[in-house]
């Protein structure tokens, strides 16, 4: 198996060549296994790598994803893959019939929105699955993963979710119910990963196809 290292010289090398064409369409999905504090929560809550999504479209300065962090932003397509831990990552499409652009001006329409760090289901701030199952949803009514409960998930009344949750919750002037927490609808990275909805396009193991992408 290729070291990081390895693996970074590698991604560089690759999208500083012609070969192959690239394989995504305005509206796919990226899954990546971050780096971040959050990140390491997901895991915890869901017993899975798998911790951000965004959605990647073709704009002026190549293919580009737009994603839920601090702030909701455009990152470049291999900036982002770059973040994942051993440059992991999958690409998912719906096939369900959808509007890309009608997704698109959802999304873009929530630029420079707050992350939300306490996962509340509301359209004041953004995390990086509600976002793209929100886009879609609202968009072209299609549902990119089951919801579930923040109770459902896994550990969620260990004493370390809960401490963390209740900083959050103070860091935004709310109050800290975590009870009234756990009813809250959630959909997690790997949940929508999950979704029969969506279908493999390509992965880490096919990068070499991804190469014109990276450009």
């Amino acid at each position: 198996m290729l070291r990081p290292l390895c693996l970074v010289s590698s991604l560089f090398l690759l999208s500083s060549i012609a070969w192959g064409s690239c394989p995504l369409k305005d509206g796919d999905l990226v899954f990546i296994k971050s780096q971040t504090e959050q990140a390491k929560l997901l895991k915890i809550t869901t017993g899975s790598e798998w911790s951000h999504v965004g959605m990647a479209f073709k704009n002026s300065a190549g293919w580009e994803i737009i994603e839920a962090v601090q702030p909701v932003k455009w990152t470049s397509l291999y900036s982002f893959v770059r973040r994942s831990h051993q440059l992991a990552f999958e690409v998912l499409r719906s096939n369900q019939p959808f509007d890309a652009k009608k997704v698109k001006s959802y999304a873009t329409a929530q630029l420079g929105k707050n992350y939300d760090l306490i996962f509340a289901w509301d359209n004041e701030r953004w995390y990086c699955s509600e976002l793209v199952y929100k886009a879609y949803k609202k968009a072209s009514s299609v549902e990119l993963g089951q919801l579930e409960l923040i109770g459902d998930l896994k550990n969620i009344d260990q004493a370390e979710i809960r401490k963390e949750a209740k900083k959050r919750f103070e860091q935004y002037g709310l109050q800290y119910d975590h009870e009234k927490w756990k009813e809250t609808p959630v959909i997690t990275p790997v949940q929508m990963m999950r979704s029969s909805n969506l279908d493999e396009v390509v992965d880490s193991s096919r990068i070499n196809e991804m190469v014109d992408c990276l450009k």
